[in-house]
């Protein structure tokens, strides 16, 4: 807490510096309101600036106030998921909740941000930080703190990380040849790592999907290649009456790409309809389909059909005809 204070004093290009702590991973907590009780939330332990230095604007009632959380008032702040659990047809204001049996009164309700990749961030109470410590006091002794920092300006950014960083060492005493003890991390850092994984599961996506094709295109090859042969006699039937190398080149080419292209068309089907599945049943996890992506897909299932069909086609434009016309 003196690092927050210190931080607040010395960093002036700091807009709002906050703090919080949260209930160990996994711990079960019962909160409940008459018989209802919340699915499983867990529980912050902050200071009154948390709204603003998380841009998680109160919705109903008042978050409470440096008084409350300086004399451990039993006040408490629920998420949008808590509240609709145990107070899904009244307003919470002014009524009282019980935390593993310990009474608070709800003075607030946080606007909604909906499910993120699975983890919903609504489904917690806010307890003022000395109340937090009170009730659960192994964590506060095991665990360290996150301290939230809001520059002043966008620009300052940089600044407020180089500032923040020399207090927490001279405070702490970190010796000047040695790395830091604590760890910060920016939005633009989160964003990065974000984009390193979803770059990883593209790549994989896109390694599977050239074997598919591979796959699929030696499957279309193949198809041609029986279909020369079934149809031997009728290519010297047509070679017989005039037709051209390029007119049976033509012919069967036209034949492999209409298959390609049908598995095609099956295939953006059912990507659109997934992504409009994902869409109804995660509201949280937009999806969005360009209009040049199911045009890709399409194009490359003919390039496939016309790549691994090419071959079956020039083999029957250079059949013999007087050959292809005895044969059985």
């Amino acid at each position: 807490m003196a690092d927050v204070e210190a931080i607040r004093l010395q960093v002036h290009q700091a807009q709002t510096v906050s703090y919080r702590m949260a209930s160990d991973d996994g711990a079960v907590l019962h909160v409940k309101h008459l018989n209802l009780e919340a699915n499983l939330p867990y529980v912050l332990g902050t200071d009154e600036n948390y709204p603003v230095a998380m841009a998680y604007p109160v919705a109903r009632g008042r978050f409470y106030t440096a008084t409350e959380v300086e004399h451990s008032a039993p006040v408490v702040v629920l998420g949008a998921y808590v509240r609709e659990a145990i107070f899904p047809h009244e307003d919470p204001i002014g009524k009282d909740i019980t935390v593993n049996g310990t009474r608070y009164r709800v003075v607030g309700a946080l606007y909604k941000k909906g499910e993120q990749f699975g983890y919903s961030p609504d489904n917690k109470i806010l307890l003022p930080f000395p109340t937090f410590e009170r009730q659960f006091p192994s964590v506060v002794r095991d665990n360290g703190i996150i301290i939230a920092i809001l520059p002043r300006r966008a620009g300052d950014l940089q600044l407020v990380i180089d500032k923040t960083t020399e207090v927490l060492r001279h405070r702490r005493k970190v010796p000047f040849n040695k790395p830091n003890d604590f760890a910060i991390n920016t939005p633009d850092q989160l964003i990065a790592q974000f984009k390193a994984i979803t770059g990883g599961v593209t790549g994989a996506m896109v390694f599977i999907a050239l074997i598919s094709l591979i796959i699929g295109g030696v499957g279309v090859m193949n198809i041609m290649l029986v279909s020369v042969t079934e149809r031997t006699r009728e290519i010297g039937v047509r070679k017989a009456v005039g037709a051209t190398r390029r007119d049976i080149v033509a012919q069967f080419l036209t034949e492999a790409v209409t298959l390609s292209s049908v598995g095609g068309v099956i295939g953006v089907a059912l990507g659109l309809a997934a992504a409009a599945t994902v869409r109804a049943t995660v509201p949280s996890l937009p999806t969005n389909v360009p209009l040049w992506s199911p045009l890709v897909g399409l194009g490359v299932s003919m390039g496939v059909g016309i790549f691994f069909g090419l071959w079956p086609a020039v083999k029957a434009s250079h059949l013999d005809p007087v050959e292809a016309l005895r044969y059985e």
